[in-house]
């Protein structure tokens, strides 16, 4: 059986709001990512999760890149 929490899911699939903590702990997990890396990503790119995704995955390639240019 489900938990109730597990069977949430967000209201419109285009469109991440923050101020629903069910609808925050689906994308965190979605997405890879905490609370606060999906909050600061909403307020640079927006509200889209395909925005978001791309952006985490973005800065993420920029902190790989970074260390691995360190360790040359």
């Amino acid at each position: 059986m489900l938990h109730r929490a597990e069977k949430q899911r967000p209201r419109s699939p285009h469109h991440i709001d923050l101020d629903r903590g069910y609808e925050v702990r689906f994308w965190t997990r979605q997405l890879g990512c905490s609370a606060e890396e999906l909050h600061t990503a909403v307020g640079k790119v927006g509200s889209s999760p395909a925005a978001i995704k791309r952006a985490l995955e973005s800065k993420r390639g920029r902190a790989a890149r970074r260390s691995h240019s360190g360790s040359a």
